[in-house]
């Protein structure tokens, strides 16, 4: 077996989803959603152009993204608790699901007693039938039902 291994970008990425159908561009090429630690979010051609650019996509760094199959959708899911849904083809913002999660304050243990953590990240994000599924960083798992 063979492996070969290309550097496609060097932008600080922190999550990346891949789009493998051509989205009516015509291209063969994917486009590659990637997402940076200050909230930010690109997409780019296969090729390593950049198509869009989002800047402060949410006010805490992008934890996940997820494309929902044989649409122009994708998911982003962030440390400020929110998702939102996009279209990668209109270039904008179809829907926003404000604090999906909640802030929730953990004790956790240090070297000098315990201290607060608050968590309101989204950890993962899963496209099901009519929705997703949405994990956080307190452990739950919550459905959303989306509706046209």
């Amino acid at each position: 077996m063979k492996l070969s291994i290309a550097s496609l970008y060097a932008c600080g990425a922190r999550s990346i989803a891949v789009f493998y159908n051509a989205i009516g561009s015509g291209s063969v090429s994917p486009r590659i959603v990637t997402s940076g630690k200050n909230g930010d979010a690109t997409v780019n051609n296969g090729h390593g152009g950049m198509l869009w650019y989002i800047p402060k996509v949410h006010l805490g760094s992008i934890t996940k993204i997820s494309t929902i199959p044989s649409t122009n959708l994708f998911l982003t899911g962030s440390k400020d608790g929110d998702v939102k849904l996009w279209d990668v083809k209109a270039a904008k913002l179809v829907h926003h699901r404000s604090k999906l999660r909640g802030r929730h304050t953990f004790l956790q243990p240090s070297s000098r007693g315990f201290g607060g953590v608050v968590r309101a990240t989204i950890t993962d994000i899963q496209v099901v039938s009519r929705g997703f599924l949405s994990c956080g960083g307190d452990g739950s798992v919550k459905l959303v039902q989306l509706y046209d």
